[in-house]
């Protein structure tokens, strides 16, 4: 693999203009912006360059506009041969960014998708869950790969391990979001539901993205499956406007596409400058976990608990008391209260304090309402009952733990 140092690409030929480059780059979704964004960056101490950005991206067809165009580089996730015959025709340099295929024989700047099943696998591992299962795209590299990592991972403590048999990539026409159209998504939601009984419980699960993910957890919510005491999820990336939508947030891998942006820019910036380069592989590793309410358990075996969890995690804002818990699921009080104390070491009563109290302190880190507003979100009656709660779970007032987010964000 080639390391970069860092410095202006010194080829042997110099552009004695400003470099046309063409982004062949979906902007839909984030990890496409972060690439753009990375781009950008790279340019901030290496440009300019005059970009050309594709606004009718599509991944099986070269832009229209692109037989007439007189550039010195491409930047493109075309994952058509179409792109590959393209370059060798005109002399144009690519650098590939299309994550469907290895067999397009450019310079490539992928995201190293093993690790991010890793990950995710880790994740699901230090909560105790020894049974496992993948929900990806069969027949699509990155998907693939999320789930050979993830296997690999779990296989050695796995009790049991499934993967969901959706429909094969061959099958959706050789588009991905041909599996999002409404009659091919139907289809899988009703395959998906009659898969989830079958998965061994409590189930760690990796969705091969946050879309993925979102179908998982509404067919669990209407089919009253508990998340995350039954079944806990990771999604293979962090769509963040999807994973905040779904009911519970749904944890998720943070990609790291800005890197890839940079690298890109970098790769292609050396081959625009006459550096020779034909079979250069660059794999970024993921940032992190983004942990969120779909996996905030460990293991539980027990559905009463699970149900118990589930039900103050949506509604201990509104004042809820250990009575409306027993009443939900529909268990005495006593069995209840005994349950929390034997599994979680704490009442039923201080399970509600503790995720009002983690409420609080997502919005003090994550948003700019005052602490009024944030007293009445979290289901608190007077700002100073809140600040005195806070204090003595988190040992500092709301004010100071605010700060100290807003610092290490900085």
């Amino acid at each position: 693999m080639h390391k970069t140092n860092g410095n202006k690409p010194n080829g042997s030929v110099k552009l004695r203009r400003v470099p046309q480059v063409a982004v062949l780059v979906g902007m839909t979704n984030s990890y496409g912006r972060d690439v753009l964004y990375g781009i950008g960056k790279y340019l901030k101490t290496y440009g300019p360059w005059n970009i050309r950005i594709d606004y009718e991206f599509s991944r099986w067809e070269l832009p229209p506009w692109l037989k007439s165009w007189r550039g010195d580089g491409i930047i493109s996730r075309i994952a058509s041969p179409k792109i590959t015959e393209f370059s060798r025709k005109t002399g144009i340099p690519v650098v590939d960014l299309n994550e469907r295929t290895f067999a397009l024989e450019l310079p490539y700047v992928f995201i190293d998708q093993a690790a991010v099943g890793r990950l995710a696998a880790e994740h699901l591992l230090e909560r105790g869950f020894t049974n496992f299962a993948y929900i990806g795209q069969r027949g699509i590299l990155w998907s693939d790969d999320r789930c050979r990592g993830f296997h690999a991972t779990v296989a050695p403590r796995a009790h049991s391990f499934n993967e969901f048999e959706g429909t094969p990539f061959a099958e959706s026409r050789g588009d991905s979001k041909s599996i999002y159209r409404n009659s091919v998504w139907e289809g899988e939601t009703q395959k998906i539901r009659r898969w989830i009984p079958s998965l061994p419980k409590p189930c760690g699960v990796m969705a091969c993205n946050s879309f993925r993910g979102l179908q998982f957890l509404e067919i669990c919510r209407s089919a009253d499956i508990a998340v995350p005491e039954a079944v806990a999820m990771v999604s293979g990336d962090d769509e963040q406007a999807v994973c905040e939508l779904t009911v519970p947030s749904l944890t998720a891998v943070r990609l790291d596409g800005g890197t890839v942006g940079y690298r890109t820019a970098e790769l292609l910036d050396k081959m625009m400058h006459g550096e020779k380069i034909e079979t250069e592989q660059v794999l970024v590793p993921p940032q992190g976990i983004v942990p969120r309410n779909s996996t905030m358990s460990s293991a539980i075996e027990d559905g009463t608990l699970g149900k118990a969890l589930e039900y103050i995690r949506e509604n201990a804002r509104f004042n809820i008391t250990p009575e409306d818990v027993a009443e939900h699921i529909r268990v005495s009080l006593r069995k209840i209260q005994m349950l929390f104390k034997e599994k979680h070491h704490r009442t039923l009563h201080a399970q509600i304090v503790a995720t009002k109290l983690e409420t609080v302190a997502k919005l003090l880190r994550e948003s700019d309402l005052n602490t009024a507003e944030i007293a009445h979100r979290s289901g608190y009656n007077y700002v100073q009952q809140m600040s005195d709660a806070f204090l003595a779970r988190y040992g500092m007032r709301p004010g100071a733990y605010r700060r100290m987010h807003t610092k290490e964000n900085n």
